[in-house]
């Protein structure tokens, strides 16, 4: 069975969290019989443009490189590149007049959506957040948005036929919006096996080994991940545990201005300038490193209309790496984890609960290894992607023969 996706994102080797779990989808499709084939707008690499692993190909349309003028760039990527990238997808999925969009939203998705409808293809679609819930940029309309998030709802989503959605909230939204004849399959968090270190890397991040951290990996946000509530509860355990002698490393820089702003002036009011470090991006050998050494990590989710429906994906990166999480009892989370057995739970953005929670792992080294350790049991019992891909199989499988 031939398996045609469009993605909007750079694969295989694209940094974001979805073209991971893109990547562990293919893996367990492949490992199932399947022959998969993915087509993206554009590659975020011009020197890997497309290839082919066993069942899998890849290829990225447009060819031509990025103009350097910003307008034409602009109108490459929003508009060029996805109109491109239609006939092709459209011949591509006449095998099984089945086709899986991946990373599209907005105005392309019921674009797509609307040309394959007509075209007599089924269309999937992948839903891993409530679309539309969170501020995209410092500039963006609230109307504006809230009429997007409408549309993708009412219109685009009656049009598709089958949905791959992350969590139970997610299925239900789904239900109430979509069409009585669409399918809908709930696959959660996908992990991969265990990857043993490059023994020959040094990492950049060699040096620091000596004193315990707590790693955040990925993007940082005041929405979505409570960030000045985290960095208060980290003020607070080093009250008791000792200036010095814990550390906090967040792998990115880049946030909304205002969230910028408020962890700078945080940061510096309470005197962790010393404590606190924001890397770049890092290669996947440093940040390897990072999750295999640190001590702990702390998944805080506000409650909000974002985290309510999702499922943190990068908790999958922690699991694998034996790393103890600290994790707030939203959306999915309460559903999979036990207090003190696999994680530690608190209430989202409780100041006091994080913190005491930071110093129970510090001052309790078996513990945080146990809890490290029956995570990556989780992981490798629950959220391994070969305990899914007989299920999605079937699912798809069943929307081609319809």
């Amino acid at each position: 069975m031939l398996i045609t996706i469009a993605y909007k994102g750079e694969f295989p080797d694209g940094n974001q969290a979805m073209a991971y779990r893109l990547n562990l989808y293919c893996k367990g499709l492949v490992a199932e019989g399947c022959r998969v084939n993915i087509l993206m707008p554009r590659s975020g690499n011009p020197n890997n443009i497309s290839g082919k692993s066993q069942n899998l190909t890849y290829r990225s349309i447009a060819a031509n490189s990025l103009s350097s003028n910003y307008i034409l760039r602009r109108l490459q990527l929003w508009f060029i590149d996805p109109f491109l990238l239609m006939l092709p997808l459209k011949k591509e999925a006449k095998e099984n007049n089945t086709v899986w969009l991946i990373g599209f939203q907005g105005f392309w998705l019921l674009v797509y959506a609307l040309y394959f409808k007509f075209s007599h293809i089924r269309i999937i679609i992948e839903q891993n957040e409530n679309p539309y819930s969170m501020q995209s940029t410092s500039r963006e309309i609230v109307f504006v948005r809230k009429i997007k998030q409408w549309l993708q709802r009412n219109i685009t989503w009656y049009l598709i036929d089958g949905f791959v959605v992350i969590s139970e909230s997610l299925e239900y939204l789904v239900k109430k919006y979509a069409s009585r004849k669409s399918s809908i399959i709930r696959v959660p968090i996908l992990t991969d096996d265990y990857q043993i270190s490059n023994s020959n890397h040094v990492s950049n991040f060699d040096s620091i080994r000596d004193i315990p951290f707590i790693l955040h990996a990925g993007d940082i946000s005041e929405r979505k991940d409570g960030i000045s509530k985290v960095i208060v509860a980290f003020h607070r355990a080093i009250q008791v545990i000792g200036k010095g002698k814990l550390k906090f490393y967040f792998t990115r820089k880049n946030a909304l201005i205002n969230d910028t702003k408020l962890y700078k002036k945080i940061i510096e009011d309470l005197g962790l300038v010393d404590e606190i470090f924001f890397t770049d991006y890092l290669s996947n050998e440093d940040l390897d490193f990072l999750l295999k050494n640190c001590l702990m990590t702390i998944v805080n989710k506000p409650l909000n209309s974002q985290n309510n429906y999702n499922f943190p994906t990068k908790l999958t990166n922690y699991l694998i790496n034996k790393v103890p999480v600290i994790a707030s009892e939203t959306g999915e989370i309460p559903k999979y984890f036990t207090d003190k057995k696999n994680a530690l739970i608190v209430k989202p953005n409780d100041i006091n609960g994080i913190a005491d929670a930071i110093i129970f792992l510090y001052q309790n080294p078996d513990k945080a290894k146990q809890i490290g350790n029956n995570g990556f049991l989780l992981a490798q019992n629950v959220f391994h992607y070969n305990k899914h891909s007989k299920k999605l199989y079937g699912f798809i499988n069943k929307i081609i023969l319809n």
